[in-house]
């Protein structure tokens, strides 16, 4: 279930999330984070890259929740029932959104 962000992510931007991550570090710096999160995630997803390289990068443990693999809809659904989009996901056991609004909440 989880992969810590390091399994078989889709490319959609050309690089996997660990370059993203790496990326990103190299352009805003890297903080560490003791908040644990989940992401619901699909496959093909580029916000759901996103999402799970930001959280690496802020040293964010996270477990992935992929409704293509080991979830379903269904269960996604149970936990945010107005869920339309993915990722959704959530810091601490509460619920923050999607990447914009990860990217709003961890500043």
């Amino acid at each position: 279930m989880s992969d810590g962000g390091k399994g078989s992510s889709p490319r959609p931007f050309g690089v996997d999330a660990d370059t993203f991550a790496s990326n990103w570090e190299r352009t805003f710096g890297k903080k560490e984070n003791t908040m644990k999160a989940i992401v619901w995630s699909k496959d093909s997803c580029p916000f759901c890259v996103q999402a799970k390289a930001l959280l690496q990068l802020k040293g964010i443990e996270f477990e992935e929740r992929n409704i293509n693999q080991d979830w379903t809809r269904e269960q996604l659904l149970e936990a945010v029932p107005t869920a339309r989009t993915l990722p959704q996901i959530f810091l601490d056991q509460a619920h923050i959104g999607g990447f914009t609004e990860l990217k709003k909440h961890l500043g």
